[in-house]
């Protein structure tokens, strides 16, 4: 049976999505669409995503900002 994968696990794919994928730096800034546009076809399930958000977000890896937008910290970066 396959294991899913941690809130954390999922956290840390979304830093790596942010910083190899979209060749994101600290302090950038990226919208919720394109993230659900990488996951659909990239084998990364919605699910994961959010949760990875909401993981990210309350290690301080991720800031949530108005507009359906999240920056990259400098935290978050070097965790990446």
């Amino acid at each position: 049976m396959a294991t899913l994968p941690t809130d954390e696990d999922c956290a840390r794919r979304v830093l790596q999505v942010c910083t190899e994928h979209f060749k994101m730096r600290a302090g950038s800034t990226i919208r919720t669409n394109n993230l659900m546009a990488y996951s659909a076809g990239h084998d990364f399930r919605t699910e994961d995503l959010n949760c990875g958000m909401a993981y990210a977000i309350t290690q301080g890896w991720i800031e949530s900002l108005p507009d359906d937008a999240y920056r990259l910290t400098e935290v978050g970066f070097d965790e990446a």
